[in-house]
């Protein structure tokens, strides 16, 4: 019984890790990018998030171990922060003053 739930336990560790490690660079650059996207403009940034993104996505499609997964979803999450800015030039405003 034991050993079952070892494993998994082990086997759930080891499909959240590279999810894990996508939302917290997303979540820690999200504010970054929203600066750098008032500074350059949307649209480079925009680019940027989504060419690198394209990129990450062959890496991660490649990686060869767990490692190298973490790190390619890690560097897509890192990328992926600036759809904070994508989300607020297609929304509409609110503001009915």
């Amino acid at each position: 019984m034991f050993l079952v739930l070892k494993e998994t336990v082990l086997i759930v560790l080891t499909l959240c890790e590279p999810a894990a490690a996508f939302f917290v660079p997303q979540m820690l650059t999200a504010t970054l990018w929203g600066i750098a996207s008032d500074k350059l403009g949307r649209k480079p940034i925009m680019l940027l998030g989504l060419l690198a993104s394209a990129g990450c996505m062959v890496l991660f499609g490649f990686s060869g171990s767990l490692v190298w997964a973490i790190l390619s979803r890690a560097l897509c999450g890192f990328f992926n922060g600036d759809r904070s800015s994508e989300v607020s030039s297609y929304t509409p405003s609110l503001n009915k003053s």
